[in-house]
């Protein structure tokens, strides 16, 4: 998922697992842990867009890493602490400054959000976030200068493993959950985990933990209501999840029964929620000559996925290709949910069918989500990366309609 809702997630970790003894320095060496997996998108620096594209949510999102990489920080943090340089004033203005940066980051994105779902200025969420934001580091501003709260406790290395262990082994995990893979058995298996349940981008998991985090940050380590603020947190988080299996199970249900009534034959199939939301879906399934595929939200109220759009693959444009490292490593990372156009002589559009696409129109390859060029050099593919296509105004509209089940919108 986004960087943010890591940064939460490693931060409850860290807070679960040591905030008695550090206070809210563990949540900010969860949000630390939670980070590091990330930093697989460094490799876009020295390594060319497909290798990169490869090794992001590979090596560094194994459950062998989050079980190696606790037993190398834990120390280390552990030596740091030794030497006392945490007790500085300097550490409690950092950690204060990195909250409000992410504070003001989450703010931004949900008022974001909230202007795309209403289209227009979404000034009471603006004003409920600076109203919060405004109160809350207030009072961290007067505990900073004050120091309120007793030390931190002295912390062995087991508890800094443990943080950093669960901190990094729920980063991947919880990637596992999107559409886009994860490689949690690497290397014994490079296998991409996705389960397709969230989208890679939902504030309605995201802000509600964030928000209990805040609330458990503004208590004493040692206050029992920290704890019930940050499990309070968890909780909720984890019963959002629960509920987005239960729409996938339903939206698989339905897409299933309703291919079964028109007797189509598929080879597979899978769903997946489509971004900032987890109530309108987007379903496609192969067939013998190509994909068919729609959209359904749980707010519909007539006939489930009642327009369905059959499209072919155009497998055959790579026909020239099968040998082709950088065709079967796409085909491979799509999952066979590809489809290809020739836009030149030498010039291949590869769509991954498995995001969706604009406006809902899973038919039109300039339209997905997630496509790129493919160039022959010498007989051998190039890929050369597209960039998200841009959002027109009736595709927005149509998407912030769709979600709420709004009728003779499925496809257009």
């Amino acid at each position: 998922m986004d960087s943010l809702t890591q940064i939460v997630l490693g931060a409850a970790c860290g807070e679960a697992v040591a905030g008695k003894k550090l206070g809210n320095r563990a949540m900010i060496w969860g949000a630390v842990g939670g980070t590091i997996p990330d930093l697989d998108v460094l490799s876009n620096w020295f390594l060319d867009p497909l290798d990169a594209m490869m090794f992001h949510r590979g090596p560094m999102h194994s459950l062998l890493f989050a079980s190696i990489l606790p037993l190398l920080a834990g120390p280390l943090v552990k030596k740091l602490y030794d030497r006392n340089w945490h007790r500085k004033k300097t550490w409690q203005w950092v950690g204060y400054g990195v909250g409000l940066l992410l504070y003001v980051a989450a703010a931004v994105l949900a008022s974001l959000i909230a202007g795309l779902v209403s289209g227009t200025t979404p000034w009471p969420v603006i004003a409920f976030f600076a109203f919060v934001g405004l109160g809350f580091f207030f009072l961290r501003y007067k505990q900073v200068l004050a120091d309120r709260g007793p030390a931190a406790e002295p912390v062995g290395v087991g508890l800094w493993r443990r943080l950093f262990f669960w901190s990094v082994f729920t980063h991947p995990l919880l990637d596992a959950l999107t559409t886009y893979g994860t490689q949690l058995f690497w290397p014994f298996d490079n296998m991409r985990v996705q389960i397709s349940s969230i989208s890679i981008v939902d504030p309605l998991y995201t802000v509600p933990f964030g928000l209990m985090l805040l609330g458990a940050a503004l208590h004493r380590r040692d206050d029992p209501g920290r704890r019930r603020w940050v499990m309070g947190g968890i909780a909720i988080a984890s019963i959002y999840l629960m509920l987005t299996f239960a729409h996938k199970l339903v939206v698989d249900h339905k897409f299933r029964a309703r291919l079964n009534s028109e007797a189509i034959a598929t080879s597979s199939r899978m769903s997946t929620p489509s971004i900032l939301n987890n109530a309108l879906w987007y379903a496609i399934a192969r067939t013998d000559t190509g994909f068919i595929a729609g959209y359904y939200s749980i707010f519909d109220r007539g006939k489930p996925f009642d327009r369905l759009v059959a499209f072919p693959s155009n497998h055959h444009f790579g026909d020239n290709y099968r040998d082709d490292l950088t065709l079967q490593q796409l085909a491979w990372f799509s999952g066979g949910y590809y489809r290809l156009e020739r836009l030149a002589s030498d010039t291949l559009l590869f769509s991954d069918l498995r995001f969706g696409s604009l406006g809902g129109r899973p038919d039109d390859p300039q339209g997905s989500v997630f496509t790129m060029k493919l160039v022959d050099l010498n007989g051998r593919l190039e890929m050369v990366p597209q960039g998200r296509p841009r959002n027109r105004p009736e595709d927005v509209a149509w998407f912030r309609k769709r979600i709420f089940g709004s009728e003779n919108t499925n496809e257009r």
